[in-house]
């Protein structure tokens, strides 16, 4: 009869969305009927997955989806996503020394500057700390800088977009560069 998803946040909801089935679809395959659900609260709630951190929907991995289906026809499908990209910077965080020096300091209580989050990674004022490693840092440059969600955005966008969110010694300096190296945003400077 309809499509329907729940948005959950630490438990709670946050938000809810029903739509009706046209009659044509009511008779597709359970499969298609999932899926469907999946896009729908996907496109739905896009925004709010992706708006407050300013990441893009590819850095978000289905952990596991579940569909029941009910009596009475109805379907729902359960989608947990988490933040591949917070993965990889907790996973590499211990690696560096400079950061592995600092997780000493909060455990013992001998800073205020750094914390750790509720996902175990370390911050700086709030801020995801992110480890010298350049393919880590490359990867969160190239998708601030060239995601379907920012379409190129200058150096100074860039750089306030990303220290709202990351933190590494250099990043104002690594971003001017990054930008500076863009190939389409030469393009688009010599056009003007």
């Amino acid at each position: 009869m309809g499509l329907g998803c729940v948005l959950m946040q630490d438990g709670k909801v946050v938000a809810y969305a029903s739509q009706q089935l046209k009659t044509h679809k009511a008779n597709y395959p359970t499969q298609d009927l999932e899926l469907a659900a999946i896009v729908f609260a996907l496109k739905i709630w896009r925004d709010y997955l992706c708006g407050e951190s300013r990441r893009a929907m590819t850095d978000l991995r289905v952990i596991f989806a579940r569909p029941s289906l009910f009596d009475n026809g109805s379907l729902l499908a359960e989608l947990h996503v988490r933040l591949t990209q917070i993965d990889q910077i907790r996973d590499k965080q211990m690696e560096d020394k400079y950061l592995e020096l600092r997780f000493r300091q909060v455990e013992n209580g001998t800073t205020m500057e750094f914390r750790i989050n509720k996902d175990r990674v370390l911050c700086f004022h709030d801020r995801i700390c992110v480890p010298n490693d350049e393919d880590l840092r490359q990867s969160i440059l190239r998708e601030a800088h060239s995601s379907p969600y920012t379409m190129h955005p200058s150096g100074n966008k860039m750089y306030r977009d990303l220290q709202d969110v990351y933190w590494w010694p250099g990043l104002k300096r690594e971003v001017t560069d990054f930008v500076a190296r863009s190939l389409t945003c030469q393009q688009v400077k010599a056009k003007h």
